[in-house]
């Protein structure tokens, strides 16, 4: 697991850390789906979900 620190802008903007980006493949222009759960804020690549439902939904 890694865990890390991010500050949110004046425009209420976080950068995704380099880790981060580095473990999920997450590029400029990617689309991250935005979840909030019993109080946190959770994101997700959507590539991440297009494979997981792309691989399911063929079965």
């Amino acid at each position: 697991m890694t865990t890390t620190t991010v500050k949110v802008s004046s425009k209420y903007q976080i950068a995704v850390p380099q880790i981060a980006r580095k473990k999920l493949n997450i590029k400029q222009g990617d689309l991250l789906l935005v979840d909030v759960q019993d109080g946190m804020i959770i994101l997700i690549p959507l590539h991440h979900l297009l494979y997981f439902f792309g691989e399911y939904s063929n079965r």
